[in-house]
């Protein structure tokens, strides 16, 4: 292909975007002048030599078919009435509003937290699993369970299976394969994916100049997201906190245990102290209370009261599905504040049954379809911001508090702008109401109305807005017209 050629390929792009532009009934003759000029243009002789600077001003020139086109639609009237009809009509509001589920839908991966959070949990009896800590009974502090208190338990128990521990996830910056990554870590107990009923291969002993070095496991998305799936690292080293670790395999695809950002898991036994995180397995039909208080007595029996801290127990599934509660109860939040602030003017409706599902059925369809898929986007932005890449333990609710003010807020404004949105569109046909006329003098109240008139492009009805409103009054007043 000549040189020649493969330059005039963004050209021909150019004027074939800024086309659409131009209006239906001159656009055919409108590109082939556009590419005539690019055409004559690229027959200098310093653009067939490859003279980027001339190269670069044939470019500024098929820009210009930009500004020409655009000039074009601006004369056009009927142009400028179609788009002012599209942009108006409820088919573009709901289009929008897929157009951006379908972006978040590809930048996020194919919304990877949302179906953490939707599918089940990859373990062998889920809803049996739970994890119990202590929680500070005056202040917001997360503790483990001393190691002492959880032998005792383990041994005397009548409730649980199978014990693991767990330290709480941390941050840290890893070597890998010459490269510098940064993700959570945890130490956990050479058992725990065994209680978790996660199938792994099964971790071997590494030794380099008579030394054994402690074996991890990495999460199948970190491996494949931040190590670029290097099926070669199995075996190697890795350095984290100036300490060797060696890679004993990769765990299966879906499987995470705490919190979807956690990358790295060491399993070797617990020598800490403090304890850790508990994760059991329990035996069916038992309740976190009854876990709670068992491990109560247990921690009696060996002399050790919880003073300061309690135990909690929360079982897996639950903790998995604390989003969609947080997002639950913040919808329910926004209803509440929503009839609080416009119920008693709905009440003042002079014909509430034009309101009604059964005569006016089409708008709050439209409503309702517009709430729901602002809701949903809401929804799921909250989670892969949230909850992909939070270190927040699943014995507290993914997310952390940074989800439950998104969704409060992001609730709230949704619900407003949506019922403001509604408010200024035509009872018939739901497009956005134009042709403002303002009315009256906004001083002269008590002689005659003020306010603004806005109409259905459509003829369908008028739209009455006074300038102010007294508390007992109607916000606005919909007039519809014969049609």
């Amino acid at each position: 292909m000549r040189l020649l050629e493969v330059v005039l390929i963004p050209c021909r792009a150019i004027v074939y975007i800024a086309s659409v532009l131009a209006p239906s009934s001159l656009r055919r003759d409108w590109r082939r002048e556009w590419l005539s000029e690019i055409w004559h243009q690229s027959r200098a002789p310093e653009i067939e030599k490859g003279e980027l600077r001339s190269i670069w001003r044939l470019y500024c020139s098929s820009f210009g078919s930009l500004a020409d086109a655009w000039w074009q639609f601006r004369e056009d009237g009927h142009a400028l009435s179609r788009l002012s009809r599209i942009l108006r009509s409820p088919r573009f509001c709901l289009s929008s509003l897929g157009l951006l589920f379908l972006i978040c839908f590809v930048v996020s991966g194919f919304l990877p937290a949302t179906r953490t959070v939707l599918f089940p949990l990859p373990y062998q009896d889920g809803d049996r699993m739970a994890i119990v800590s202590r929680t500070g009974r005056m202040e917001p502090v997360r503790r483990g369970i001393p190691k002492e208190i959880a032998q005792a338990w383990l041994r005397n128990s009548h409730l649980i299976d199978a014990m693991a521990s767990s330290s709480f996830a941390t941050q840290v910056s890893a070597i890998a394969g010459g490269r510098r990554v940064t993700t959570s870590f945890v130490t956990a107990s050479s058992n725990l994916f065994d209680v978790l009923g996660v199938a792994i291969a099964p971790a071997a002993s590494h030794s380099a100049g008579g030394d054994t070095q402690p074996a991890v496991y990495l999460s199948h998305a970190f491996w494949e997201k931040q190590l670029h799936g290097d099926s070669q690292i199995i075996g190697t080293r890795l350095l984290i906190k100036g300490r060797a670790e060696v890679v004993a395999g990769i765990l299966p695809v879906n499987a995470w245990f705490l919190s979807p950002a956690i990358g790295i898991y060491r399993l070797q036994p617990m020598d800490d102290e403090a304890g850790g995180l508990l994760v059991v397995h329990c035996r069916p039909h038992v309740s976190t209370s009854a876990l709670e208080r068992e491990l109560a007595q247990a921690a009696e029996g060996e002399g050790y009261a919880f003073v300061s801290t309690a135990p909690h127990a929360v079982f897996l599934p639950d903790a998995q599905r604390a989003p969609i509660s947080i997002f639950a109860a913040a919808c329910f939040l926004a209803m509440v504040l929503a009839v609080l602030a416009h119920g008693p003017r709905w009440m003042r409706l002079n014909n509430v049954a034009d309101w009604l599902p059964s005569k006016n059925w089409r708008w709050w369809k439209f409503f309702f379809v517009k709430t729901l898929l602002a809701l949903l986007l809401v929804f799921i932005v909250g989670l892969e911001l949230f909850v992909a890449g939070t270190r927040q333990t699943m014995s507290e609710a993914l997310g952390g508090p940074a989800l439950m003010w998104f969704y409060i807020v992001g609730c709230n404004a949704v619900l407003l702008a949506s019922i403001s949105d509604q408010r200024a569109r035509c009872r018939v046909c739901q497009r956005l109401l134009g042709l403002p006329i303002q009315i009256g003098c906004p001083g002269c109240l008590l002689l005659d109305w003020a306010g603004t008139e806005f109409l259905c492009p459509q003829g369908h009805g008028v739209l009455y807005v006074p300038h102010h409103v007294a508390c007992w009054e109607q916000e606005d007043t919909w007039v519809l017209l014969e049609t």
